[in-house]
């Protein structure tokens, strides 16, 4: 298998593992002062959520990032 195929299936791997993790882990939004209920979950189990939404969603950006960049690297192999 030639370098730029590699690097191309390399690079597509990478941006279909980002868009999932983006898909499941959006980014944290920030909070407006929402009415919570009896039953919302704590503040800590809030900010644990925003914590791996934050991880993760990170994660998934980084990884579309440097899929794309495979990509255009292997348009020059």
């Amino acid at each position: 298998m030639e370098t730029s195929t590699t690097l191309n299936i390399i690079g597509l791997s990478l941006d279909i593992i980002g868009v999932v993790l983006l898909f499941f882990y959006e980014p944290p939004k920030p909070e407006i002062g929402a009415l919570l209920l009896h039953s919302a979950p704590t503040e800590a189990e809030r900010n644990k959520v925003k914590a791996a939404k934050r991880k993760f969603s990170s994660i998934g950006l980084i990884s579309l990032i440097i899929g794309f960049s495979f990509q255009i690297i292997s348009n020059f192999y």
